[in-house]
């Protein structure tokens, strides 16, 4: 009881509340859990298409859905170690006993059979060699020697002049910090009562981050993404610079800034 009172932060201490308004710093810990989180949203779908043929399917997709759900919720209430602690103690044995049943139910199915094809038998040529006697009493063969085959030289491509200047440039990832009290506004709708506004921020409820993120995937076409925060960054757009709040999201083990307006991601680095 007291762990499902911590898990959705029916004991928190009005001390270890966060202030709107303020630079939120995220945890290098936090991250981490994030990142495999993350990571184990991948393998529990990956195991669902492995279940497509059999009478589990259902059941694999439904825990998937709902591991993703509880992952959704706490990252969105910073409870990110809750998040590991649910993983360690629930979604990793869930993962190792049904790999291993699925492992054994393929292995002990029939191998699929190679088709045959018949054997390939080199052209026959033909035997009667016509001949003819020269001046000379010999049998010589009449038939048209075959051009010989010249090898083509490829030339060689040219070397990297080696010179003691030549320096490779790198690339260097843009810091950032979340910004906990902006919002963005990603999306207008007009309806019969006026124009919908919405909106996303740090503070965003749980249903406003899956309409953000569901407008993200559709737009993006990805999925399995996780709302980080929003922060100022300098991003190119139509082939300038420009300065601006930009959501933060993390996807595939990486951070990335979102261009709403050109739809595209930008690597970025938290800074811890």
């Amino acid at each position: 009881m007291n762990f499902l009172r911590s898990l959705f932060g029916l004991d928190e201490s009005p001390e270890n509340r966060t202030v709107l308004g303020n630079n939120v710093r995220v945890d290098e810990k936090e991250v981490a859990y994030i990142r495999n989180s993350n990571k184990r949203l991948t393998i529990l779908f990956n195991l669902y298409n492995r279940y497509q043929e059999t009478p589990h399917a259902t059941k694999i997709q439904r825990v998937y859905e709902k591991t993703k759900n509880i992952h959704t919720y706490l990252i969105a209430r910073k409870r990110a170690h809750a998040l590991e602690l649910f993983h360690v103690q629930h979604t990793d044995h869930f993962i190792n006993t049904f790999t291993v049943i699925i492992d054994v139910y393929q292995s002990h199915q029939p191998a699929p059979v190679a088709p045959t094809y018949p054997p390939v038998r080199p052209p026959v040529l033909d035997e009667q060699v016509k001949t003819e006697i020269n001046g000379r009493g010999q049998v010589v063969d009449n038939r048209r020697p075959q051009p010989v085959v010249k090898p083509i030289s490829v030339p060689r491509p040219l070397p990297y002049p080696e010179t003691a200047g030549n320096k490779i440039a790198r690339l260097a990832l843009t810091e950032i910090w979340l910004n906990a009290s902006a919002r963005i506004i990603y999306d207008k709708i007009n309806t019969a009562n006026g124009v919908l506004v919405k909106e996303i921020s740090f503070t965003a409820t749980k249903q406003e981050q899956d309409n953000f993120l569901l407008f993200v995937s559709n737009r993006l076409n990805i999925r399995d993404i996780s709302y980080v925060g929003n922060a100022m960054v300098q991003v190119p757009s139509n082939g300038a610079n420009g300065t601006g709040i930009v959501p933060i999201l993390y996807w595939q083990g990486f951070t990335y800034a979102l261009n709403l307006k050109d739809n595209c991601l930008f690597p970025v680095r938290v800074n811890r």
